[in-house]
């Protein structure tokens, strides 16, 4: 049974005894099998990256891309691609004026900070003050 509650189909490839032997066990033919069939669907358009993930039986997204780099497959990256990447970007990175104002918060933060004591004890002292 499939993890989500589904049923699997059986493919049986038939192998002439002799040449299986240089393939490899049984095992490694039926996982490469499976593995070239995934990939060509995917490429193809006929499988979605879920799709192909759950097939293959990764358990993450990292090992399925690195699966994908490992066989030269990459995904079509386009303009509006970079374009809706770049907005993304400009929305968290602040701009010069946003800059501007942290720094100053930061001086002012720091200049506050300076001289201020407890009984005497600057903050410093008042951490090792207990210190052998």
């Amino acid at each position: 049974m499939d993890p989500r509650g589904g049923a699997y189909t059986e493919i049986t490839v038939r192998i002439p005894e002799d040449l299986a032997r240089h393939l490899g066990t049984v095992r490694e033919i039926e996982r490469r099998a499976l593995e070239a069939l995934a990939l060509e669907e995917f490429e193809l358009g006929h499988l979605t990256k879920p799709e192909l993930r759950r097939l293959l039986g990764f358990g993450t997204r990292m090992r399925l891309d690195e699966f994908l780099k490992a066989h030269d497959v990459y995904e079509t990256y386009t303009l509006d691609d970079l374009e809706r990447e770049r907005e993304g970007l400009a929305a968290i990175v602040p701009d010069d004026e946003s800059r501007a104002r942290a720094r100053q918060a930061a001086a002012n933060i720091i200049s506050r900070r300076k001289g201020v004591t407890l009984a005497g004890l600057s903050i410093k002292d008042l951490i090792n003050e207990g210190r052998p």
